[in-house]
């Protein structure tokens, strides 16, 4: 986690019964943000797809968390694996989404989010809302692939 104790490091994660390529593909459509990233009022592709080392993301803010709009840049891919996107501003900000396939259906994803230089009783604060705000992302996650899954084939009527 993070070694320095302004910092944090925060991550949540959880099981999801979509195939690893539905939901990193999900993930990692802009488009999608907004329905289970709860900050984000919008998300666009500021280069062009598809997302590769050096792409850059706008994602807007919803005015009940500040309206604003922060840039992030692809700083770390591997397809099918995990991508970490990092604010090109001055806000020091890094997010992952990690995959990691249990089985042919079942998807664990972790959330992570890094940020430098927070004051000592913020980052102590900030580390509990970001859980709670992330552990409730990743559950309208779930939500929004399980609702729309394919009958399972091995299912008896």
């Amino acid at each position: 986690m993070a070694t320095d104790p302004l910092d944090i490091d925060v991550a949540s994660s959880l099981v999801i019964e979509r195939p690893l390529a539905d939901v990193s593909a999900f993930t990692l459509e802009p488009a999608n943000l907004p329905k289970w990233l709860k900050y984000a009022a919008a998300a666009r592709w500021e280069t062009s797809p598809p997302v590769r080392l050096g792409s850059l993301l706008r994602i807007d803010r919803s005015a009940r968390t500040g309206a604003s709009s922060d840039v992030y840049e692809v700083c770390e891919y591997t397809p099918g694996e995990q991508v970490s996107w990092r604010t090109v501003d001055d806000n020091p900000l890094t997010m992952t989404f990690a995959w990691r396939s249990i089985g042919e259906r079942v998807t664990h994803m972790t959330l992570r989010y890094r940020v430098r230089g927070t004051g000592r009783w913020t980052a102590a604060a900030a580390r509990m809302v970001m859980r709670r705000s992330m552990s409730a992302d990743l559950a309208r996650l779930r939500k929004a692939l399980e609702r729309d899954r394919p009958p399972r084939s091995d299912h008896v009527v």
